[in-house]
């Protein structure tokens, strides 16, 4: 039993400078390059002004190339680490927004509100743990809908529920591999998952954690 908890606090340890790592270098992406190059892009819009007709076609161009990368290098931040100025619900929301934008999958997600306990080192795991569900059934399975609900009690319950145009869902030893990554997870947050097939098409994953610190 020893062992068990000295495993778990090590994989716990290793977890949290993983996720420190990323958030330095999602700091850096949003604070330092984004904030340079929306520099520049002001830059560019003040000398478009002052130029003829066909040099300013041409800056033209620069400056929506510029824009672009701006918005997709805070894109880039946002994915690396999604809890920048945010919590749970915000970091889902945003998730679930690129999702149907990258997809076209119809994804929802709604948050019950209520007294929220649990460390931003939970709120994380769980993050990635749905990232993780979500973003393997929407490679692998033709998706008709999703639905994502959080509900704060005295457990924190994250209902996953997917439904599937027809069964095309993924090999049985690849879902195994993802399913088992999920259980491995959630423990080590004192949690559980349940996983329930209600008919052929559909597939609901229940997660359960103590709203507590």
């Amino acid at each position: 039993m020893n062992s068990q908890i000295k495993q778990k606090q090590v994989i716990t340890q290793i977890i949290a400078e993983y996720e420190n790592e990323l958030k330095e270098i999602s700091m850096f992406l949003h604070e330092e390059i984004a904030q340079n190059l929306y520099a520049v892009f002001n830059h560019l819009q003040f000398l478009q002004q002052h130029m003829d007709n066909q040099d300013r076609m041409t800056l033209n161009n620069m400056i929506k190339l510029t824009k672009k990368t701006i918005e997709d290098t805070r894109r880039l931040s946002t994915k690396i680490n999604p809890f920048v100025h945010k919590r749970l619900e915000g970091a889902l929301a945003t998730f679930v927004a690129d999702i149907r934008k990258d997809t076209q999958v119809e994804i929802k997600y709604v948050n019950f509100n209520g007294l929220k306990q649990i460390s931003l080192f939970t709120e994380v795991i769980l993050y990635r743990i749905v990232k993780d569900i979500i973003t393997a059934y929407t490679d692998h399975c033709k998706i008709q809908h999703i639905l994502i609900e959080t509900i704060w009690e005295e457990e924190l319950k994250v209902k996953i529920d997917i439904v599937e145009v027809e069964k095309t869902s993924m090999e049985k030893d690849e879902f195994s591999l993802l399913y088992h990554g999920i259980e491995e997870r959630v423990m080590l947050v004192s949690g559980r998952v349940n996983l329930l097939n209600p008919c052929k098409n559909q597939t609901i994953l229940n997660l359960s954690i103590p709203n507590v610190r």
